[in-house]
């Protein structure tokens, strides 16, 4: 049988952990998804819900060539963008190479940009009614 301050100290441990990691409470979901013209390639908006630890919602806008796998294991996707915290991110395919990520209302200084290019696909960024960050 184990003592009573250890089993304090893996409690307390645990719960640090389950906070940290959100609170056990939220989970990433899709809320968009785009394919482009001619269907070649596979874009789509994932938002992880924030917590009080990480200070606000994170969002990823992911590039993928081909169709996506039903078990996803095996297709490679690519991170285009990300944005923690304030904004509205929004996907949009104006050619067969070309996607737009639009995000209005952004804490630029909180969007970060990975890739402009990505095999073959030019990637433009759009901030309608955002003020430009101080760092750019």
């Amino acid at each position: 049988m184990t003592s009573y301050p250890i089993r304090l100290a893996f409690a307390a441990s645990l719960v640090i952990i389950v906070c940290f990691s959100g609170c056990g409470l939220n989970e990433s979901k899709r809320v968009q998804q785009a394919w482009s013209v001619g269907g070649q390639y596979f874009s789509f908006v994932e938002l992880d819900p924030g917590s009080a630890v990480i200070g606000g919602d994170w969002y990823a806008v992911a590039l993928s060539k081909g169709p996506p796998t039903w078990h996803g294991i095996f297709r490679r996707y690519v991170t285009v963008c990300t944005l923690q915290g304030r904004g509205a991110i929004k996907i949009g395919w104006s050619g067969p190479r070309e996607l737009t990520v639009t995000c209005s209302d952004c804490d630029r200084s909180r969007f970060y940009i990975d890739k402009r290019e990505w095999k073959g696909v030019t990637v433009k960024y759009s901030f309608p009614s955002t003020p430009r960050s101080p760092h750019e």
